[in-house]
């Protein structure tokens, strides 16, 4: 599991753990040690981090999306692969 952004978001963000726990209504102790990586993160707290800062719960949790630029260039090479494999030379006759 990729490791949660909690800390690089705050700081993107130029706040402090008093302003989320504030925000999330999260005592700054139990946030303080979730950022460490020494309490495990709930799904409501992925929840309500993902709202306050209007990203997906995905992003939170570190997980970024392909760009869509990506994932066309791998249909592509894909593409291309089964053709070879089925000994096609071309789309058109």
């Amino acid at each position: 599991m990729p490791k949660h952004r909690l800390k690089e978001l705050r700081i993107e963000h130029d706040l402090t753990q008093r302003d989320i726990c504030k925000a999330i209504n999260v005592e700054q102790s139990t946030y303080s040690r979730i950022e460490k990586g020494a309490r495990p993160l709930n799904s409501d707290i992925i929840i309500r981090l993902a709202e306050y800062y209007q990203i997906s719960t995905d992003e939170v949790l570190g997980y970024t999306p392909k760009k869509t630029h990506d994932r066309v260039e791998e249909l592509f090479v894909y593409a291309g692969q089964m053709m070879r494999q089925a000994n096609v030379s071309s789309l058109c006759p």
